[in-house]
């Protein structure tokens, strides 16, 4: 390969580390003055030939933003197609 065939790869690996989102909601809590920003994220990992996918979920109260631990979302039904294609 050349170099610039090389360096093309490197940066697409790289590049493939950062997750993206997906899907996202806001939404009124039960709390008056509150909101909850709901976002799904993927991320692929290369050398597994996988594809993440989790969610994080933030409160937001007045002025004061309350994160919470992203967590991984398992019951994904199709995340890469089969050798046979079906």
């Amino acid at each position: 390969m050349t170099a610039s065939a090389d360096d093309a790869i490197s940066i697409y690996k790289e590049l493939c580390t950062f997750p993206s989102v997906e899907y996202g909601r806001i939404s009124m809590e039960d709390t008056p003055g509150h909101l909850q920003v709901y976002s799904e994220w993927t991320q692929k990992d290369l050398e597994r030939s996988e594809k993440l996918k989790f969610a994080r979920s933030h409160v937001i109260q007045l002025d004061v933003v309350v994160p919470t631990l992203p967590h991984v979302i398992c019951n994904e039904l199709w995340n890469k197609e089969s050798p046979s294609g079906r």
